[in-house]
């Protein structure tokens, strides 16, 4: 397995414990895990040489970060499908045309860039965000509208929601690439409680992996939504061997 930092693994296991134990909890095989990743858990807290490592304020970071990837998605997808529904209902064909100009210039790859990575998940949220600086454009996005019971939401309250998220979310970026150039100064070797730590998290990664597998074999979708933010973490290692 490729190595990952005593944060993500932080993060991956607070990710089981909180978005998948829904999926974890469904399943009498995986609900035995519950235990083991909480306890997994502390003991990768309690692993650092220093209470107050820069580890932990990462781990923290990550957490936010994570939580506003799965905001920008819910919020990517519900702008897709009000421009998708648009163009479906719309009267005319000229404003059928006009909904899917709009949808492809706000999704020129549709609903992939829910799967690309944070920085270009945030840097996409704010360059759509910009056209709401057109007034013209504004005025019509402000115009496209969906009604739920008595709630209504606009395309352009959408677009600043996101674009709101994307600054949110490139403001934790910039912070964790500043934590990261601190924790390359030299700092104390692993200490023995952490090699355990590691130890036993990829052991029960390992068995969780092949548990999950067998569970959820008629379920792949559940499947990679339980391990997403450990892909996540992976990509994340693969995206800094790029040049």
């Amino acid at each position: 397995m490729r190595k990952l930092s005593v944060s993500s693994m932080i993060v991956i296991c607070a990710y089981f414990l909180k978005e998948g134990e829904q999926v974890l909890s469904l399943h009498p095989v995986l609900q035995v895990f519950i235990p083991e990743i909480e306890q997994t858990r502390q003991t990768l807290i309690e692993s650092a040489p220093n209470p107050a490592h820069l580890s932990k304020q990462e781990a923290l970071l990550r957490e936010s970060l994570h939580a506003l990837d799965a905001r920008h998605d819910l919020l990517r997808r519900a702008l897709f499908y009000l421009l998708e529904t648009g163009a479906y209902l719309a009267s005319t064909d000229p404003a059928k045309q006009r909904w899917r100009e709009l949808q492809q210039q706000l999704f020129p790859t549709r609903l992939k860039i829910v799967n690309e990575s944070f920085d270009k998940e945030a840097g996409e949220a704010i360059r759509i965000g910009e056209l709401l600086l057109q007034p013209a454009l504004k005025q019509e996005l402000s115009s496209f509208t969906l009604s739920l019971g008595a709630e209504t939401f606009s395309a352009a309250q959408l677009i600043q929601n996101l674009a709101d998220v994307g600054l949110e979310m490139e403001a934790l970026i910039n912070q964790l690439a500043a934590l990261e150039h601190q924790s390359k100064q030299p700092t104390a070797k692993n200490t023995r409680a952490e090699q355990q730590a590691r130890l036993r998290f990829y052991r029960l990664l390992r068995a969780l992996q092949q548990s999950a597998s067998l569970a959820l074999f008629e379920q792949p979708e559940r499947l990679a939504f339980l391990f997403k933010t450990y892909e996540d973490e992976l990509a994340k290692l693969d995206s800094k061997k790029k040049p």
